[in-house]
C-alpha cells in the first residue's frame, strides 16, 4: 500500500472483525462509493452475499478454463527434460 499510503495518514476504515484474541479485521473499500450502473448492482449482490456467509462465483480471469494462469501451458523451448 506504499503507493496509495504513507505513513502517518489518516484514512477512514470500518471494523469488520474483532477476534477473541485481540486482532482487529479492518476495510477501507467497505467505505467507498459502489461504481454506477450493472458494475455497482454485481458489487452490491457480492457484498450482501459476503455479509451473509455465502461464497459467489465470479469469472475467472487465466486459470484453467480460460488459459494462462500459472504459465503451465508456455512453451519451454529446447530445456532438457527434468529427472
Amino acid at each position: 500500500m506504499e503507493d496509495v499510503l504513507k505513513e502517518g495518514d489518516e484514512v477512514e476504515v470500518k471494523v469488520l472483525e474483532v477476534s477473541r484474541d485481540g486482532k482487529i479485521r479492518l476495510s477501507r473499500r467497505a467505505l467507498l462509493p459502489l461504481p454506477e450502473g450493472p458494475a455497482g448492482e454485481e458489487a452490491k449482490r457480492r457484498m450482501e452475499a459476503a455479509h451473509n456467509g455465502e461464497r459467489t462465483e465470479r469469472p475467472r480471469e487465466g486459470g484453467r478454463d480460460g488459459g494462462g494462469g500459472r504459465g503451465g501451458d508456455r512453451d519451454r523451448g529446447d530445456r532438457r527434460p527434468r529427472r
